[in-house]
């Protein structure tokens, strides 16, 4: 277990030069933490990178720039808004979605908008999230409790690793 969480955090870095391994492995996070997680572009040739249901009719829609520049281009504020325009146009109103950009600077260039409510995961919280998910293995291996799925659960909370807590502990507004 901990040695595929490593395997897992080992992959989400910035800069590594393999553009879809880092789309992958925010792919296998989603799944790993309990949400349903797919690939829309790749799999249908439209949407995000990304697409985690995290329950609830609660949804993060992620676009990554593992390889982008200093800071987030117009092009790229122009692609999660994509993003979240196909996402209003594939779910049903009653559906909410988070725009969230992975950028490892997250500092938004002048002419760049992103959407309402964008979040950004950036180099010091994807810092933190591969932290936290080190602990949450070494926790949960601590502790034997694979099977159980309350102590599991107890788990992800307490290093926020949960659809209540993700968000506002590994992103922030954009800059």
């Amino acid at each position: 277990m901990v040695l595929g969480v490593a395997s897992l955090a080992d992959r989400l870095v910035f800069n590594s030069g393999d553009a879809r391994d880092f789309e992958c492995a925010i792919e296998e996070l989603g799944g790993m933490l309990g949400f349903e997680a797919q690939r829309p572009e790749l799999e249908n040739g439209g949407g995000p990178d990304v697409l985690w249901a995290m329950g609830e009719l609660k949804f993060l829609v992620i676009e990554c720039k593992s390889e982008a520049a200093d800071v987030v281009w117009k092009r790229n504020a122009a692609q999660i808004s994509h993003s979240m325009n196909w996402f209003g146009d594939k779910y049903d109103t009653m559906c909410e979605a988070t725009p969230i950009l992975i950028h490892h600077s997250g500092i938004h260039a002048d002419d760049a908008i992103s959407p309402p409510g964008t979040r950004v995961i950036d180099d010091e919280h994807l810092a933190a999230l591969r932290s936290s998910l080190m602990q949450f293995a070494t926790s949960l291996a601590d502790r034997a409790q694979f099977g159980d799925e309350n102590g599991v659960a107890e788990i992800l909370a307490f290093h926020d690793l949960t659809a209540r807590s993700f968000v506002d502990r590994y992103s922030a507004r954009p800059r």
